[in-house]
């Protein structure tokens, strides 16, 4: 795998799945892709979206799939303030929205509330 970025995202993708939470997509310049499959989904008036998370899908919530999102992160990169934004209205309408902050050969999710407050 390429770098630690995309190797937090593949972990991210895969446990999210084994753990039965839902799937995750990967989001690179308006282009979605499943881990498992070259096809990519074109999200045309989304490409160049500047805050984006990394991953998006759904995570199962009272058996019912919710839209969430989840933001990796390889330290010392902070999160930026467009993706702040986004991340704030994602809250704010009530969607998951994620922090997955790599550590050691794994990583550790937080939920964007949880990690806002952490840093204050």
């Amino acid at each position: 795998m390429g770098s630690k970025h995309e190797y937090v995202c593949a972990l991210c993708v895969t446990d999210w799945s084994v753990n039965h939470r839902g799937r995750l997509y990967y989001m690179r310049q308006g282009k979605a892709r499943a881990l498992t499959s070259d096809a990519i989904i074109d999200f045309g008036p989304l490409r160049g979206l500047k805050g984006f998370p990394d991953l998006f899908g759904f995570e199962r919530s009272g058996g019912l799939p919710v839209f969430c999102v989840v933001e990796v992160k390889v330290p010392p990169d902070k999160v930026r303030p467009d993706q702040v934004k986004f991340l704030d209205y994602l809250l704010h309408v009530g969607a998951p929205a994620y922090i997955a902050t790599a550590k050691g050969d794994g990583y550790v999710l937080e939920t964007w509330k949880e990690y806002k407050e952490k840093k204050k």
